[in-house]
């Protein structure tokens, strides 16, 4: 019954890793991996271990074996992101210590800069094969669709008044589409294995402008493709316990860096990123055919973010490449673990399945930030070890809890899911169909 509920559409709020760099207009960027889908997204992205609609060739393609029917799905997707900037303006105080050295205290004045997306985020086409044996699919994802724009009025140093960090104006536009073809096979009574093979194209289009004497920009531009993996495995413990598992390589993609200061520009500079790999374990459990109760635990390696660091002031001939190397080990982003809980009831309602769903999960902070603490940040000018702007303090991390919800209706060959995730960054509501092409 839950497969027929099933509807389809891949959705992703599963975005995009960002190049980290000391670039403002890049700070503090955090994009989550969620498993694909309508009906996933309602229960929180906890669907790894039920994986039963199409949206599996993404979220654990080894599900693709519980589809018995050839089907095509699309679905639509409105993202809005509440893009709230910590440093849109402030203060900063020095505390002079004995030594000449400086202790750094942040008064942050945040601001918001909501913004809108909306767009087709998912197609499918399913075919079985064999039927309970052999399942093939073919999808377009996109992925991230996300656009940020601020400005910033700087932050003044109480001692004296004057500007200590210079107010800012930041764009930027970021897409990733790709395509794929995976396949499901049962290969044991209990085990059903499958794959899913990629091709990601990225377009970055990043702008930033300090207001400053004299002037400086940065800029970061990317139009590249890469392909990229998901392995995935369905047990199925008991008759009404499966456990799935996951694993995501994600790509490692190239983009181009420009610094322009005094009207002089610097590059452009080849630059890599490393989007960060996961892998997930979710368990399904059925008490009764009406209800379902989902878990998914969610590895996420965004350390893996800071291979691709690249210091966004380098000065090819002014300073040694030694200096990014050097600012990067004062960064880090920390691997992080995701909790998603998610439920289901199936119920007919004057002949139809309908399902209603609701789940919740705790999105980790996974930006960039030093790794000392503003109150012990000790800077020496003439060692120049540590970027003291504000966009990158200890105390812009903070977690998210989200909280979704959705249902569902299945028709003779149709069937349609909604669902809306809700928190305090970011809320999102998806609405997606399949086309039954076979009867079921």
């Amino acid at each position: 019954m839950s497969r027929v509920v099933g509807l389809l559409g891949v959705v992703v709020l599963a975005r995009l890793g960002f190049a980290q760099t000391n670039d403002e207009g890049l700070a503090n960027l955090q994009f989550n991996y969620l498993n694909p889908g309508a009906r996933s997204l309602a229960m929180g992205g906890a669907f790894t271990g039920m994986a039963d609609d199409a949206t599996t060739a993404l979220a654990n393609p080894a599900g693709l074996v519980n589809l018995l029917n050839a089907e095509a799905s699309v679905e639509l997707a409105s993202t809005r992101i509440e893009n709230e900037i910590a440093w849109a303006g402030g203060s900063v105080r020095y505390d002079e210590k004995p030594s000449g050295r400086y202790n750094y205290v942040y008064n942050y004045e945040p601001a918001s800069f909501p913004s809108t997306v909306t767009n087709v985020s998912f197609a499918s086409f399913v075919y079985p094969f064999h039927p309970a044996r052999l399942v093939v699919a073919a999808f377009y994802n996109e992925q991230s669709k996300f656009e940020r724009a601020f400005s910033t009025r700087g932050f003044v140093n109480e001692s004296t008044s004057a500007l200590a960090f210079l107010p800012a104006t930041s764009e930027l536009r970021m897409s990733v589409q790709e395509a794929g073809l995976s396949a499901g096979l049962r290969a044991g009574d209990r085990l059903k294995l499958g794959g899913t093979l990629t091709y990601s194209r990225l377009h970055i289009r990043s702008l930033t402008e300090h207001f400053g004497n004299p002037k400086f920009t940065q800029t970061l531009t990317a139009d590249t493709g890469r392909a990229a993996f998901r392995l995935g495995a369905l047990i199925n413990l008991q008759e009404r316990v499966s456990l799935g598992l996951t694993y995501a390589r994600r790509p490692e993609y190239g983009a181009v860096s420009t610094y322009t200061e005094g009207g002089r520009l610097y590059g452009p500079e080849q630059q890599r990123f490393k989007t960060p790999d996961s892998f997930a374990v979710g368990v399904s459990f059925r008490p009764d055919p009406a209800f379902a109760f989902n878990v998914d635990v969610v590895r996420l390696f965004y350390s893996q973010l800071m291979e691709g660091y690249y210091w966004a002031y380098y000065k090819r001939g002014a300073h040694l490449p030694e200096s990014t190397t050097k600012f990067k080990t004062t960064f880090e982003v920390e691997d992080r673990t995701e909790l998603r809980f998610g439920t289901e009831y199936l119920r007919q309602i004057r002949g139809l399945p309908v399902a209603v769903r609701g789940g919740i999960w705790r999105e980790p902070h996974h930006g960039m930030v030093r790794i000392t603490e503003d109150a012990s940040i000790s800077l020496d000018f003439a060692d120049e070890k540590y970027d003291t702007s504000p966009f990158f303090s200890p105390r812009l991390k903070k977690d998210s809890t989200h909280v979704a919800f959705g249902a569902g209706v299945v028709f003779a060959r149709l069937a349609v899911d909604a669902a809306f995730d809700y928190s305090r960054s970011y809320s999102r509501f998806v609405l997606s169909s399949v086309i039954y092409l076979s009867a079921r």
